[in-house]
């Protein structure tokens, strides 16, 4: 590759001629579609559920609800692992739940063998709620009577943070221009052209194939291990060409349900396709910051001191965790060398969909908020 030298693209052939294929692409004799039933509040918890309606009609193979699924909990983040479990990501997600935290939670799965099916049957699924207190922004997860949305979190899931200087405080009261502001960035999602997707079925008694649009096969392939607990090595990933992900798909979100189905279905080939609208409520937004912040520059506009505040709400489940406003943090500082720095924050659960990576991963909401202050 050489400057001003035209370098095709590896996959360029391919995908204008129509070659390249996805994960949609992939059919195989007797495939079975499956489909989430969604919770329609946002926090509550299911007193009563009754599926008998869907399972009654012509052309389902099975319902599953949250009282059918193991009690393994397992993280979604598409990080390394690590044996530390100081540095581990926060596994607070089953693969379906009686406790729903966001309007959209999946309380139970229906097999059906054709999407028309699955709709209809999805419908049929009746379920009852307990309605439970809703926290939307991240300020009211930590006051002190608010309601924990996963049991003894406080909810709270990472809290860090850093100084550059002798005396940040003292540098901001000390200059003769001051500015102190409070700024918020709104849910982002990353809108890639391909819906999440995923296939799983089993050419054996022992090895699940799973073919997904991911960003991770390897992560994806030992988070399945973990949630259905189960050998890494009975599990095997295939990633086609992948219609867009920037961060949505550095997360598992349906690989291990389409690993668990093919399993409970003696191998039979099991398909999500989610809409956009499943994509939008049920899979991943870009991290809300809730962002105080003061600054301080002499009279020549050099800036001298900032002080930065970042409450960040992940939402319903950790997914990253705090990993994405640590980063906005640390990334952040390279623009400003010269000036003295404190950076603080903390990432909170809320009940609304879960947040994960996005593109640039916490900076532009960090820079957002320095950048209108200077």
């Amino acid at each position: 590759m050489a400057i001003g030298k035209n370098v095709p693209r590896v996959d360029a052939v391919a995908k204008v001629t129509g070659r390249a294929r996805y994960t949609d692409d992939f059919h195989m004799p007797g495939m079975l579609h499956a489909g989430y039933v969604r919770s329609p509040i946002a926090h509550g918890r299911v007193s009563r559920i009754d599926t008998s309606a869907a399972r009654a009609l012509p052309g389902v193979e099975a319902v599953f609800t949250f009282e059918d699924v193991p009690a393994t909990r397992f993280a979604t983040a598409g990080h390394p692992h690590s044996m530390d479990p100081a540095h581990a990501d926060v596994a607070d997600r089953l693969l379906l739940t009686g406790h729903v935290r966001y309007h959209g939670d999946e309380v139970a799965v229906v097999v059906a063998r054709d999407r028309l099916t699955l709709q209809a049957a999805i419908a049929r699924v009746s379920v009852e709620y307990e309605a439970f207190p809703v926290i939307v922004e991240g300020a009211a997860a930590l006051a002190a009577d608010a309601h924990e949305i996963h049991t003894g979190s406080g909810n709270r899931i990472g809290e860090s943070g850093y100084a550059t200087g002798e005396d940040v405080a003292g540098a901001i009261a000390a200059a003769p221009i001051r500015l102190e502001a409070r700024y918020r960035t709104q849910i982002a999602q990353h809108c890639h052209i391909e819906n999440h997707i995923a296939l799983a079925y089993m050419d054996d008694l022992d090895t699940i194939t799973i073919v997904t649009s991911t960003q991770i096969p390897h992560i994806a392939r030992r988070i399945v291990g973990q949630a259905l607990e189960i050998p890494w090595g009975q599990i095997r990933v295939i990633k086609p060409y992948i219609g867009g992900g920037f961060g949505a798909k550095q997360d598992v979100v349906l690989e291990p349900m389409v690993a668990w189905l093919t399993r409970k279905l003696n191998g039979r080939p099991v398909k999500i396709d989610l809409s956009r609208e499943e994509c939008m409520v049920g899979t991943r937004i870009r991290h809300p910051f809730d962002i105080g912040l003061r600054a301080a520059a002499d009279r020549e506009g050099r800036l001298a001191a900032m002080e930065i505040d970042v409450i960040s709400n992940s939402g319903a489940y950790a997914s990253h965790g705090h990993s994405v406003a640590a980063a906005g943090g640390a990334k952040m500082r390279s623009l400003y060398p010269n000036a003295q720095v404190s950076y603080h924050a903390r990432t909170v659960y809320a009940n609304i969909p879960a947040a994960g990576a996005m593109r640039a991963y916490g900076s532009p909401q960090v820079l957002f908020a320095v950048e209108c202050a200077v």
